[in-house]
């Protein structure tokens, strides 16, 4: 019988040595969080799930990028979005 960690999606797991990006994306969460309002939080697989195509360096880009605008959240999810056409 296998165990049931041998069953999991263990795309959103972080690597223990990847501290810098586990750092980045619990800020990530944080701040999206904080500007959700009365709609369910995001956790951080889902936000790990959602980045883990973009590398960590490009992920320091991205957070500077959301900080100098005037909404984090509403700026980090038009950067993150993929078009179905591309």
């Amino acid at each position: 019988m296998k165990k049931i960690s041998q069953n999991l999606n263990k795309t959103w797991i972080v690597k223990k040595g990847d501290a810098e990006r586990k750092d980045i994306i619990n800020e990530f969460m944080e701040r999206l969080n904080a500007d959700r309002g009365k709609r369910e939080p995001v956790s951080f697989p889902q936000v790990a799930t959602l980045i883990k195509h973009i590398p960590t360096s490009d992920l320091y880009f991205l957070r500077s990028v959301c900080n100098q605008s005037n909404s984090f959240s509403a700026r980090f999810w038009s950067e993150v979005r993929v078009d179905k056409g591309e």
